[in-house]
């Protein structure tokens, strides 16, 4: 598998996370779609088959290319939230 650049999975991760919080102002037609866009370009970049694996992924490559090019810490943008009510392929989608 071809290793996704760091700017590349930040800006994709940005992108899901920002549709997650679209999607939980408002479940619309739009807000799933973007949701399952990003998701699924996720996944894609990454080698996986389900949202959770690509975020958990990005996390490990991100960390690996952290320890490479010493760029120092970076924004969580994969921590799973705790709490419920969150839409399917949010970080924490499913948790009591």
């Amino acid at each position: 598998m071809v290793t996704p650049l760091p700017h590349v999975l930040r800006a994709l991760l940005a992108r899901h996370a920002e549709a997650c919080a679209r999607r939980l102002e408002g479940d619309t037609t739009a807000s799933r779609r973007a949701l399952d866009d990003a998701g699924y370009t996720l996944c894609v970049t990454t080698g996986t088959r389900s949202v959770e694996e690509a975020l958990a992924r990005a996390d490990v490559l991100l960390a690996a290319a952290r320890g490479r090019h010493s760029e120092g810490p970076s924004p969580a943008l994969t921590s799973p939230a705790a709490g419920g009510g969150r839409p399917a392929g949010c970080p924490g989608a499913g948790r009591p």
